[in-house]
């Protein structure tokens, strides 16, 4: 192994040379090892009960818990002693964001239909604007009207409410906007 030195002797830790992996402070012994990565390999250690170059152990200790077991488990139980792999980690991420919904940004100028998360930059320069309400399920949709002039934008439903009304044309002014929920029946602004 590299060179050894007594905690004392100290101040501060020394800077590891590019050969070394890492330096370990041994508080038993009261020193500092640098140990390189031939240092390692060559050498193996106990990582609690097991042997770093074989791969295989029988428990390792972690801030005083003892693991026992690397997991491809991809539902990610509550264990303490299972310590998951990358790819089960992986699995579970993917998995778990597949079914998040993504905001659908769109552009219009003419009349149009809104699905629940899509995000509408409405063009009213040419004339008045339709949007239809589609409720596609649980969500949200945003409409903004990107123009500066007088002509409106009207959302109407294909079945349901907009606040109790089959109409609604509160988005009438130059770079306004309304947000909308949807329980999957009705909408409702917010």
């Amino acid at each position: 192994m590299s060179e050894n030195k007594r905690i004392s002797e100290l101040n501060p830790l020394p800077q590891a040379a590019s050969a070394d992996l890492f330096a370990v402070v041994d508080t038993s012994l009261a020193e500092t090892k640098n140990i390189t990565v031939a240092d390692l390999m060559a050498k193996p250690l106990p990582i609690g009960i097991g042997i770093p170059n074989t791969g295989e152990f029988s428990v390792l200790t972690v801030g005083g818990t003892g693991v026992n077991e690397f997991s491809t488990d991809i539902n990610l139980g509550t264990s303490n002693t299972a310590v998951p792999t990358q790819l089960a980690i992986k699995t579970y991420v993917d998995t778990a964001i597949s079914g998040i919904a993504f905001l659908n940004i769109r552009h219009i100028s003419s009349d149009s239909t809104a699905n629940v998360w899509d995000s509408i930059l409405t063009d009213t320069v040419s004339g008045p604007i339709t949007i239809e309400l589609n409720p596609t399920g649980e969500g949200k949709i945003d409409i903004k009207k990107a123009s500066v002039d007088s002509n409106v934008v009207t959302l109407t439903t294909l079945s349901g409410l907009i606040d109790g009304q089959a109409t609604n044309t509160d988005l009438n002014i130059g770079y306004g906007n309304i947000s909308l929920l949807c329980d999957g029946i009705d909408f409702y602004i917010i």
